[in-house]
């Protein structure tokens, strides 16, 4: 794999995996002239086609997919082996990587075929949820709430008292919230209730209810036994992806069934898992629930290059959610330009998201909150495709190098906040400079578990790598903020740093610093 991508590196072709990624996508599973089942898709079929895109490329144009490629890079007598539809394959064999189609083919089917068999599975779980909840109800009947999808228990308040920057606490601030809320439901199992401005937060198993109705519940039974018959009907007519779908279509049907007080007002997804729009979302649509997407990070377009800008990664090209929450006016623009112009978006300022309001601190008045972008183990870093080496150890060592040198020298206090912890994931030669200068009593590290928000409320600036959105909450707050470049690799004028500066080299940086007050 590594050979590969030293191939790549060498031949300056490390974008080939972002073009065959973005080709790929674009490319459509199916013809208009291949109906795909109403029983399957319900009302997610005038989108099927996208849906059955977005759910692979979701899940398997992946790391796994990018090291197969760099293996078959590195060896020109490599086949490349990988589940992927035909249209798919045909893709790869274009762009010059030669292609085992028989195996690729078998690996792919098997594919299928686990969705199909995991749709039996699910059916079990669901049923059993129904039937217990109809002997011995557990399962608090909800109205008036809003459900956010993805979260952990740093996303959930803590506290009735203790101000916390998490996304709870950020919604029930936001101006154009859903009102008259009894309730916020999330999937977090580890944290207790809790009420937070006359707002129960609590934990469900499942974004759908249980089913009560036995009208309802024999309604289901009935479906499932008739689609299952018809995706194995289309899986012999190789319209495959009625079986790939199965297990999404068990998960949507009993929204059919629900009237709309029985459903979230909003159900609301982070930009962790932006790809696939899950099938069930739109019945929840059409029974007048609003489906969101949300950023909680502004960090999702490309660098721009010396000759201009680069396809955009990462398949937002695909994406069709009801509507986004974006953090300012580039950001919509990148909605518009990368998605759809016609999208629904709301500009809502800087998304809190997590927060560990238990951990407290004061920081000195001269602090200079440092946000770096943690360098990966070349193994893992090269196996993400990326088209450009920025985010590695020379840059992250340089950064970090940089601003203590600069800060000590004005007499001011470093303080490191690290976006999270990973690990062993992170490179020696920057683990090893972390660990020299937390030495130095000029430096405080704070823990990667507290929200950025409260780390730079207390500082009097902010240096951020690009494009860190720390920057942005800085500038929110009225705080000196900057991206800081320390070899020149960025633009000064690329898009992505939504207007704020970008400081190149240390001279720079001590110049900028200057300028304080």
């Amino acid at each position: 794999m590594m050979r590969g991508y030293r191939k790549m590196n060498s031949e300056n072709k490390l974008d080939f995996i972002l073009h065959l990624k973005y080709d790929i996508s674009n490319s459509k599973i199916f013809q208009s002239k291949e109906q795909p089942s109403k029983l399957i898709f319900g009302a997610g079929l005038k989108s099927a086609e996208l849906v059955v895109r977005q759910y692979l490329v979701s899940r398997i144009l992946d790391v796994n997919f990018n090291k197969e490629i760099l293996y078959c890079f590195g060896d020109s007598n490599r086949k490349f082996s990988y589940p992927l539809p035909y249209a798919w394959l045909q893709k790869v064999r274009k762009s010059g990587i030669k292609v085992n189609f028989l195996t690729s083919s078998l690996k792919f089917k098997w594919y299928v075929l686990k969705c199909f068999l995991g749709s039996i599975l699910v059916f079990g779980k669901q049923l059993k949820h129904n039937f217990s909840e109809i002997f011995n109800p557990s399962f608090s009947k909800l109205s008036n709430y809003v459900y956010f999808d993805g979260l952990v228990p740093s996303n959930i308040p803590k506290s009735n008292s203790k101000p916390s920057f998490d996304i709870i606490n950020w919604y029930l601030q936001w101006s154009e919230n859903e009102k008259k809320l009894s309730y916020i439901v999330h999937q977090v199992k580890s944290v207790p209730e809790l009420a937070k401005n006359g707002v129960n937060i609590k934990s469900v198993k499942t974004p759908i209810p249980p089913l009560r109705n036995p009208l309802s519940i024999t309604k289901f039974i009935l479906w499932f036994f008739q689609a299952m018959i018809k995706s194995l009907m289309d899986l012999l007519a190789n319209h495959w992806w009625s079986s790939l779908l199965m297990m999404e279509a068990v998960k949507a049907r009993p929204i059919q069934y629900f009237g709309e007080s029985e459903l979230a007002k909003d159900y609301l997804f982070h930009n962790s898992g932006w790809i696939y729009r899950p099938l069930w979302t739109y019945e929840a649509e059409t029974k007048g629930s609003k489906i969101t997407l949300y950023f909680y990070s502004r960090n999702c377009e490309n660098f721009k290059y010396a000759h201009g800008y680069p396809i955009q990664s990462n398949y937002w090209q695909i994406t069709n959610w009801q509507r986004y929450l974006v953090w300012n006016e580039s950001h919509e623009e990148f909605i518009y330009r990368c998605i759809n112009k016609n999208a629904i978006v709301l500009n809502v300022g800087a998304i809190w998201f997590q927060d560990n309001c238990d951990i407290e601190f004061t920081l000195p008045f001269n602090s200079v909150a440092v946000f770096p972008v943690q360098p990966l183990r070349d193994s893992y870093y090269q196996a993400l495709g990326i088209d450009l080496e920025y985010y590695i150890s020379l840059n992250a060592n340089q950064f970090l190098e940089d601003c203590y040198q600069v800060i000590l020298e004005k007499r001011m206090i470093l303080v490191l906040k690290n976006k999270r912890d990973i690990g062993n994931l992170l490179t020696n030669s920057y683990n090893k400079r972390i660990n020299s200068i937390i030495l130095d009593k000029a430096v405080i590290v704070i823990d990667s578990n507290i929200s950025a928000n409260r780390v730079i409320q207390q500082s009097k600036a902010v240096i951020s790598m690009p494009f860190t959105s720390t920057a942005l909450i800085a500038q929110e707050m009225g705080k000196p903020t900057c991206y800081y470049d320390p070899f020149g690799m960025i633009q000064k004028d690329d898009r992505a740093s939504s207007g704020i500066e970008i400081i190149t080299g240390k001279k720079e940086l001590e110049v900028w610093f200057s300028k304080l007050d």
